[in-house]
């Protein structure tokens, strides 16, 4: 459980780092061009799935916090079996706080 642990949280230091670089690197309305004319690295801001609920911090700070503790209630019950469904839990659970930090500051 202390490795699920350990890399939990070396999974949301590099999301939030990657986030830091993209700030840095691109701001805001930049590019970067990866393969020119086919794939760029371009900056931009919305809210969740593309501003769907707009202006509702609340709710998603409580929905990420919810989903959370559910997640590690069903792992610590057994529910979610085998190395691969724990970690596909501890996936979910270290984007939805790497996004619970964003929404936070």
């Amino acid at each position: 459980m202390v490795l699920y642990l350990l890399l939990a949280a070396a999974i949301v230091l590099v999301d939030q780092l990657v986030k830091w670089w993209a700030v840095q690197a691109l701001g805001p309305g930049g590019s970067i061009p990866v393969i020119p004319g086919v794939f760029h690295l371009t900056y931009a801001e919305t809210g969740a799935a593309f501003s769907i609920l707009e202006g509702r911090r609340l709710f998603f700070v409580a929905a990420t916090v919810v989903m959370v503790v559910l997640l590690a209630i069903l792992v610590k019950q057994g529910l979610i079996r085998g190395r691969f469904g724990r970690l596909a839990a501890l996936f979910i659970v270290a984007g939805a706080l790497g996004n619970l930090i964003d929404r936070i500051f």
